[in-house]
This record gives C-alpha cells, structure tokens and sequence, in this order.
C-alpha cells in the first residue's frame, strides 16, 4: 500500500543550462514519478548556451559546436534531435591567421604539433628550430599551466601561434592560466611520463587530444545542429517538460 498523504518525491536543480537541464532529466529517466524543479535565475534555458539574431539571421553566440569524438554529447544529440538535423562541417579545414595571412592548421595535438606537423608560415624558421630542438621534459608535479610548460618544452611561439587559438575557441581561456591536466588530458599523461610532445599519436587513437584539421583526423572532430547548436538547449528542455 501507498501513503496517500506522503508528499511525492521532489528535486531540486539549480542550473538551466544544459548540465542542469541534462541532470534533470537524468533523474527522471531514474525514477519516474519524480517531481523535478530546476532553478535559474535567467529568463531562458541554456545558461552560456544560445543564439541571437546577427545581421538579421539567428546564429549561435555562444558555442558554436560539440566535440564529436566524445560520446556524451553526440548521444544526447542523438536522443533529441532529428537525425537529419545533425550536421558536421566537412567543406573546409581549419586555418589560423598569422602574421598577415592565412595558413592551414597543422596535424596537433590540441594544438601540440606533432614531428612531422607542416608548420612552416605559421613558425618562422628560428621558432620551429626550436620547436624541434625540444627541450628534455621536466617534473611535472600535480599540474602546470598550458603556456608554461609547452612554452619551456617547444618554445612561446607554438603557444601564441598554435595552442592559444586552439584553447581559447574551447575554453575562452588563457593558455598561461589554463590547467594542462584539466584541459590538455593527452598532454598531460605525455608529461606524466616525461616523453616527447612531439610524438605522434597512436594508428588507431580516436582519442579527442588528437584531434586536428588538414586531413588528420579520418572522421569529422565536431558536429553541431542545423539552425544552431543552441538549439540543443531548447530541445533539452522540451524533453524536460514532456517528461
């Protein structure tokens, strides 16, 4: 038997973005029955996630894309969105502006070029000598930054050329000030063991530290929604509320 008088269950989110949005209906795929409240204290859903009308056309201004090669993501993709909706961008590579032109990304490693990375352009010839020259790999400790330890490693200009445009699109960060072990997870198990940056990524790596443009990668590394990804909240919270 019931009690009809005790009060159904009840939890509390506090967050509308899509972690607050994605836990809230995580519990109720859980427990069924459950009443859910999220709590934001902005007008919409989506937090940091949505779009605004530019120029006269409704375009993300905030992320503008998730990362394919983890799952999390494109499987939520998967259960809210029509399957046709779900887009990659395969018409272009990626390319870095520098020192007055446009130059292909090179094949990194978040960033960290590989051996036999084309950088020439990108580095001037003093800079990728010393890239190449790398220097023997230092204790790491609990962490270090991004820019500190790549910069003593490879020199400053593979962090100001090739890391920071990499990083500061993902994490709107500096790479001085960014977590190598929180941000650069590949990196880091590298510097962990004191091997070479350099190194190239396993044959058989889908692993998303390995992803880069210029024909790297054998799949397409982000994936987004036709419309704009910040649909995904919106879609997200539709779910919510059916639920």
């Amino acid at each position: 038997m019931t009690d009809a008088s005790r009060p159904e269950p009840t939890v509390v989110v506090v967050g509308g973005g899509l972690a607050g949005l994605t836990a809230a209906r995580d519990v109720m795929l859980a427990a069924p029955g459950t009443r859910v409240v999220v709590l934001d204290a902005a007008d919409r859903v989506g937090g940091k996630l949505r779009r605004a009308e530019v120029g006269g056309h409704l375009v993300d201004v905030g992320a503008e894309a998730v990362l394919a090669l983890r799952p999390e993501a494109t499987a939520l993709l998967a259960d809210l969105a029509d399957p046709h909706d779900v887009v990659t961008p395969t018409t272009t590579s990626a390319r870095v502006w520098s020192r007055g032109a446009l130059h292909p990304l090179p094949r990194t490693r978040v960033g960290v070029p590989f051996a036999d990375s084309v950088v020439a352009g990108l580095l001037d010839e003093a800079e990728e000598r010393r890239m190449r020259a790398e220097t023997p790999a230092p204790e790491v400790g609990d962490d270090v930054s991004v820019g500190e330890y790549v910069g003593a490693r490879l020199g400053d200009a593979v962090v100001e050329r090739l890391v920071e445009p990499m990083l500061g699109g993902v994490y709107a960060g500096h790479a001085r000030r960014l977590s190598l072990r929180a941000t650069m997870p590949g990196v880091w198990e590298i510097a962990s063991r004191r091997g070479s940056l350099l190194e190239p990524p396993p044959a058989t790596s889908g692993s998303s530290s390995t992803a880069s443009s210029a024909g790297a990668a054998s799949r397409p590394p982000f994936a987004g929604l036709v419309g704009g990804v910040g649909r995904l909240a919106d879609l997200l919270a539709e779910d919510v509320e059916r639920r």
